[in-house]
């Protein structure tokens, strides 16, 4: 406490004071006291005394500017915000002193300046060595509001955080408390309230003043009257009288007042301990010589140590405020031992912006008693403009009060690793965007089984929407669909270390079995022991759905090229015939007429008309016949019922002529699909059933439906009570020109149409029956979807 007083003193003598708070001025009234207002809590120029009356250096200067002039006056203290006011209001003539700024002077006018403050940054002894503002970087910075302390900082570090307090006192409690560890603002002001808490002394300030300003006495804007007034008496106290106003208030010199006879009982002690010690030099100084070497010795060790270590030193003496930075240090940076002085801020100016806050922080936890040591990584500045690692270790040294004493460490150069393990991240971010992108899975398993890594075309291709949900799982009961399959690749990887597009099925999370082609590689330690199985996996899934799809295709091809050599064939066949019976019964016809028969002659024509409209109806039906599935029309949602009872219209004559009936049109429902095409093939299915009636029963046709959901699909049996089929006949009926009964009028193409046209909306179709006498029925299923195999060819 009395090494901020006495500093406080120091300070005072040679000139340094400066009163911040802005002000707003008043007028003089033409009666009564000139009224002057000030901070009430702004010690030591102006404050409150326990009487309740103002007191301070300001407060004196006044009375003394009073009693010179003859003026009277009135002081008056209150919040500084509220003695700005009244002057502004005209409430109060003068403010006792402000500092003068360019905003200010749009609210008052200023008189001659008596006095001078000096401001500067308080710091707690935790915080490393403070010397300019860009130091306060990271803290909060504590400053009092409407203070010519904030406007300072405001316009010359707009960076720093401030904390804003109704006035010193506060702000100083704030740091007591260690609410804040800096702030800003007059130094005699913040000295006097740190000189009344016992730890006050915990806190020491920049060397040199942040600033320097003259205290004025202000008036409100445009009071000239008062204005006069101050500038007519500005020397009315002289300079000798103030200098004893602030020396009253300072205080003498101690020493003056020191009891002479009580330091010369004590010089006469000291003497005699002095007398005492002497004897003991000579036994001290052999100790002290046996004691040195072995320092030396332990020295030398130190020495060997941190060269072998390579390693810089660095030791700071927070007693003295000495640093010290070994030539290994400074060498780490690009400089000689020389070229470098030993001051914090040769370090401090150094260090990366991005890493400042990080490393004040590590040091600030040995303040903060968090920690006896710390260790951090950052970048400092070299010689020659590059970043250089480092590896920043210390300790520290208490009293036993448990404050610092002592700060060393050491400095490593880790630029190096730090440049290995960014290739290493690069290189890993490398390897995981390829494994990102594959269009294959990767997955890496341990040799228990568990899957210890994958990419997201892995869990995806399994169902899975994030790696957590897969990791850590058994792989073979997990995901494989058959465990043997994982235990069988296991083995053949046991025996050949590499394997190639092994097969299997896997899991998916839906339960459904995906086929993929692994391949896969034993992952082995340094010593050659396998310590995991790594691989990509390929979904197979669409090229093995193309396979069996080309395969179908190839199978169809195959049977429609046996079907068009069937065809070709029969139409050679069955359009012959009709040619040779034409051409038969134009010889015959040129013979009768010759004779002159018309008889013969009519029936020559009727023969050869009626070869002729074979010949054109079996023509009709081929090209029919290859129409489908080439000239289709668009697929629409019908009533299969409606589209069956347009085929009984149409065939109406045919089942009139039977007697025939037709059931259970009403109960098909609506389906997508081809109708044109659809009511073909309920009309020659009708005509089929009409043609091969029995003779001695009426017909009877039952149309039935059955709806498959699961399947997606309908089933439609069309049953008839006519002739029937036997068993060996029941597959090639549908086969193309193939008749059961030769004497029946048709060209054997009807059944072969309504197959084509099922089969071109996907479906398939088959005949029923008991055998001849017991009816057939024709039993086709068509997708409810309406797909078409069309398309898919």
């Amino acid at each position: 406490m009395t090494y901020i007083r006495s500093v406080m003193s120091m300070l005072l003598l040679l000139g340094g004071l400066c009163f911040l708070p802005s002000a707003m001025a008043g007028g003089q009234g033409e009666a009564g006291p000139l009224i002057i207002v000030g901070d009430e809590n702004y010690p030591p120029f102006e404050y409150v005394g326990d009487n309740g009356t103002p007191r301070g250096i300001f407060v004196d200067y006044w009375k003394e500017w009073s009693k010179q002039t003859g003026i009277p006056i009135e002081y008056r203290l209150e919040p500084w915000l509220e003695a700005l006011r009244m002057v502004k209001a005209g409430e109060a003539d003068v403010l006792s002193g402000l500092f003068r700024t360019s905003a200010r002077e749009q609210f008052f006018d200023y008189g001659q300046p008596y006095y001078s403050i000096r401001g500067a940054v308080f710091f707690h002894e935790s915080v490393l060595g403070v010397r300019s503002l860009a130091d306060l970087r990271g803290f909060r910075v504590g400053v009092v509001q409407g203070d010519y302390a904030s406007t300072f900082l405001r316009e010359k570090a707009p960076y720093l955080r401030l904390a804003l307090f109704s006035n010193h006192e506060a702000m100083v409690r704030a740091a007591i408390s260690k609410d804040i560890r800096v702030m800003v603002g007059d130094q005699p002001v913040i000295t006097f309230f740190l000189s009344r808490h016992a730890s006050g002394d915990a806190f020491r300030y920049s060397p040199d003043p942040l600033y320097s300003e003259g205290c004025h006495p202000a008036v409100r804007k445009g009071d000239g009257a008062t204005l006069s007034l101050l500038q007519q008496h500005a020397d009315a106290v002289p300079r000798a009288r103030l200098e004893s106003i602030v020396q009253r208030w300072i205080g003498q010199n101690a020493l003056k007042r020191l009891p002479w006879e009580w330091i010369a009982t004590l010089a006469a002690v000291l003497l005699l301990a002095m007398l005492f010690l002497g004897l003991r030099n000579r036994e001290l100084l052999q100790r002290v010589g046996f004691a040195k070497e072995s320092l030396t010795r332990s020295e030398e060790r130190y020495q060997l140590a941190v060269l072998g270590a390579n390693d810089g030193i660095w030791d700071w003496d927070r007693e003295t405020d000495q640093v010290y930075f070994s030539p290994r240090w400074k060498e780490i940076i690009g400089y000689g031992d020389h070229e470098l002085a030993n001051d914090l801020d040769e370090w401090k100016s150094r260090i990366h912006p991005e890493d400042y806050d990080r490393v004040m922080e590590a040091n600030q936890a040995l303040f903060d008693r968090n920690t006896d040591s710390f260790a951090v990584e950052y970048r400092m500045l070299h010689r020659d403009g590059s970043w250089r690692w480092i590896l920043g270790r210390g300790t520290c040294l208490r009293d036993a009060s448990g404050t610092i004493r002592r700060m060393a460490g050491v400095h490593s150069d880790v630029t190096h690793r730090r440049e290995m393990e960014e290739d290493l991240r690069r290189s890993e971010e490398t390897l995981r965007e390829i494994l990102e992108n594959m269009m294959d899975g990767y997955y890496r398993a341990d040799l228990s089984g568990r899957l210890v890594m994958s990419n997201r075309r892995m869990y995806e291709l399994l169902g899975y929407e994030k790696f957590s949900e897969v990791e850590g799982k058994d792989v073979a009961s997990t995901f494989y669909y058959r465990p043997e399959d994982r235990r069988a690749l296991l083995e053949q990887l046991m025996q050949q270390g590499v394997l190639q597009s092994f097969s299997s099925l896997l899991r998916h999370k839906n339960g459904q079995a995906v086929p993929v082609e692994t391949s896969s590689r034993l992952v082995l330690d340094g010593k050659g022991q396998p310590i995991a199985v790594e691989g990509v996996v390929r979904d197979v899934s669409e090229r093995r759905r193309h396979e069996r799809e080309l395969q179908r295709l190839v199978e169809r091809l195959e049977a429609k090229n046996d079907e068009l050599e069937r065809f070709t064939y029969t139409v050679s066949h069955d359009l012959k015939s009709p040619i040779i019976t034409i051409k038969g019964f134009l010889g015959l016809l040129e013979r009768d007429l010759e004779l002159g028969d018309p008889d013969r002659v009519a029936a020559d024509l009727a023969r050869i008309n009626n070869a002729t409209d074979r010949m054109e109806k079996l023509l009709r039906e081929l090209l029919e016949l290859s129409r489908v599935g080439r000239m289709d029309n668009p697929l629409v949602r019908v009533s299969l019922g409606e589209v069956a009872e347009e085929a009984k219209e149409l065939s109406q004559g045919q089942l009139e002529e039977g007697q025939g009936t037709v059931e259970g049109l009403d109960s098909l429902p609506e389906i997508l699909c081809d109708r044109p095409r659809m009511v073909q093939v309920f009309l020659n299915l009708f005509s089929n059933a009409a043609k091969f009636r029995r003779v001695d029963a009426p017909l009877r046709i039952v149309v039935s439906s059955e709806v498959r959901p699961q399947q997606d699909e309908l089933l439609v049996r069309v049953q008839d009570n006519g002739r029937g089929i036997k068993a060996e006949y029941l597959e090639t009926v549908f086969g193309l020109f193939h008749q059961l009964d030769s004497q029946e009028q048709g060209t054997g193409l009807g059944l072969a149409l309504v197959r084509r046209i099922v089969e071109n909306h996907g479906g398939k179709i088959w005949a029923e029956s008991a055998g001849e006498g017991t009816g057939a029925a024709f039993v086709f299923v068509l997708p409810m979807n309406g797909a078409s195999q069309a398309e898919e060819e």
